[in-house]
């Protein structure tokens, strides 16, 4: 390994959001397929059919305190402003 200094830059913005809510649909896959498989794929059409939604529909990794004993912590999901109040399916 070379003790050679490297020097980087890294851009940062900061920005500034309402109080928001998440909507999220838990799965156990590690990837878009399977995860479709798992839960179906109707998750995007619903999210993004949201007209209140700050963003398009997502997959990642939910934070720590929201993941659940035998899940691994992946899910799909939406942020709304934190008085939506519209109904919502079951299994979201």
């Amino acid at each position: 390994m070379s003790n050679e200094k490297v020097s980087r830059t890294v851009m940062v913005t900061t920005v500034e959001r309402p109080a928001r809510k998440l909507i999220f649909l838990r799965h156990n896959a590690t990837d878009y397929f399977s995860a479709c498989e798992e839960v179906g794929c109707d998750w995007e059409g619903f999210y993004n059919s949201i007209p209140e939604k700050f963003d398009t529909a997502a997959g990642g990794l939910l934070p720590r305190f929201l993941i659940q004993p035998s899940t691994n912590g992946q899910a799909f999901f939406v942020e709304v402003p934190m008085d939506y109040d519209k109904p919502i399916p079951d299994k979201y």
